[in-house]
């Protein structure tokens, strides 16, 4: 996973020490996170998003997101970090249960 964390944490003056407690992590860890040895889990994401107030996009160097960014209102963000934070089945559970629900909203109209 390529990830743009060096330069995001140097942009935010900060450590990989400083960061790496911010995620409850060992330094080291947050090396191998930077240096692409370990991928970034959803946890870690979240955290990072959070940290340094930017899109998981940006993290991840998602360009291509980047330019299309949407615009989720602040009474949604709290959704979306939730469905961030599920894991892969339970995420992909409520994708179905949502398509589900829009098709049954659409054929009532």
């Amino acid at each position: 996973m390529v990830s743009n964390l060096k330069k995001i944490r140097k942009r935010n003056k900060m450590t990989q020490l400083e960061v790496a407690k911010q995620l409850n992590i060992s330094q080291s860890a947050y090396n191998y996170y930077e240096n692409g040895v370990s991928d970034l889990n959803t946890d870690a994401l979240l955290k990072l998003s959070k940290l340094f107030n930017i899109s998981i996009d940006e993290i991840l160097g998602n360009e291509k997101y980047l330019k299309n960014e949407i615009q989720i209102p602040n009474e949604k963000k709290e959704a979306v970090q939730l469905l961030l934070a599920l894991p892969n089945n339970a995420f992909n559970l409520i994708k179905i249960i949502l398509k589900e629900f829009l098709n049954q909203t659409e054929s009532k109209e």
